[in-house]
């Protein structure tokens, strides 16, 4: 008896399944991969594509030059970042001494740099 041709067709997944072309009740048959079983990487195959991400990392800094137009002159965008870190921590020490809470900032030749650097960070994260 002569099998019926077979079609094949392929799911969302990627899994090819084979089944008879004439309108009957038979159960699809399973070709190629398997479901529910996952692909290994080799691994080189996995050191290419850690290679790649890395170069695609590194090159995002390469878009645009980080600086600001102010008056015709360009200036860094770091540079904004801490002017305004510094003022922000200035107002922060005023308040503290205010509230008579200044000494909960000990040492403050370390404390406040640190603030400084923490405020400049988050400014350079949030605004560029």
């Amino acid at each position: 008896m002569l099998s019926p041709p077979l079609a094949t067709r392929f799911t969302p997944g990627g899994e090819a399944i084979a089944y008879p072309s004439l309108n009957t009740t038979v159960m699809p048959v399973m070709v190629g991969r398997q479901k529910g079983r996952r692909r290994r990487i080799s691994a080189a195959h996995r050191s290419h594509l850690a290679q790649a991400i890395w170069v695609v990392l590194l090159l995002q800094g390469c878009t645009r030059s980080p600086s600001l137009n102010v008056l015709g002159a360009y200036f860094p965008d770091w540079l904004f970042c801490i002017v305004g870190a510094v003022a922000v921590t200035v107002l922060i020490r005023l308040l503290l001494v205010r509230a008579s809470l200044d000494e909960w900032l000990d040492p403050p030749a370390i404390a406040y740099p640190a603030l400084v650097a923490l405020l400049a960070f988050a400014g350079w994260l949030l605004f560029f």
